[in-house]
């Protein structure tokens, strides 16, 4: 809404696209829109875009609006879990092994961690 209020082409652009991609999304599998499916949806739309901005650089070109772009979606993707924040609340949980560990991850914490790193660390502390 503010950026169609401010007048934000870009920014308007980009939120109704998301929008329409969650929605479609949601209608076809008939799961309700989570977060953890907005900050998927947001790190695809980044990945799609850095991949673009990479090819154009390396043609001289630039994509100040896809750039901007992920200004605005990094907005909508909290913080991660860092190595240490991983390794202090894992053992902090009720999981008794690395399968748990995974599971507690995915329902209270998901979208907000580096799988391949929570993968490595629940690894290492529970075997």
């Amino acid at each position: 809404m503010a950026a169609m209020k401010a007048r934000d082409v870009v920014g308007k652009t980009l939120l109704t696209t998301l929008l329409g991609e969650l929605e479609s999304a949601a209608k076809r599998t008939g799961d309700e829109i989570t977060d953890a499916i907005v900050i998927a949806a947001c790190k695809k739309f980044i990945a799609g875009n850095d991949e673009v901005i990479e090819a154009s650089d390396d043609l001289g070109i630039g994509c100040p609006n896809l750039r901007a772009e992920n200004v605005l979606l990094e907005t909508f993707i909290p913080t991660q879990l860092t190595e240490a924040d991983l390794y202090e609340l894992l053992p902090k949980t009720d999981a008794k092994n690395f399968g748990e560990a995974m599971q507690y991850l995915k329902a209270n914490h998901a979208g907000l961690y580096d799988g391949k790193l929570a993968f490595n660390i629940a690894k290492h502390i529970y075997g």
